[in-house]
């Protein structure tokens, strides 16, 4: 089974985030080893669910670690939560599959007041 953020950190995170009704949808699609797009941009203060379409032959995430939000979704399927960025900023969106980023799976979430 892989490890993730979901109670591999002292409980802090004991289950994925759900997605909201209502809330606009952002999609980011996962390949080997990419997540298109680049750069996803989103309101402060907005709920905003996340759509992690795994479009890959492996297994992906998409982890925020600044925010403690993280994905899991098997090859083809898709996984989808929700959450709020309180403060504007730049945060790193990852996958930490072993390799993966390191591979280049990175991309940039911009928050705006």
């Amino acid at each position: 089974m892989h490890r993730s953020m979901w109670g591999d950190r002292g409980g802090e995170l004991d289950r994925p985030p759900s997605p909201q009704p209502g809330a606009p949808d952002v999609v980011v699609v996962a390949t080997e080893f990419a997540f298109e797009p680049a750069e996803v941009r989103l309101r402060a203060g907005e709920t905003t669910t996340v759509v992690l379409d795994n479009a890959g032959a492996l297994i992906h995430d998409l982890t925020i670690a600044d925010l403690g939000f993280q994905l899991i979704a098997d090859p083809g399927a898709v996984a989808a939560g929700s959450f709020v960025a309180a403060e504007a900023g730049r945060f790193e969106i990852r996958c930490s599959i072993p390799g993966h980023a390191e591979a280049g799976m990175t991309a940039m979430l911009i928050v705006a007041r």
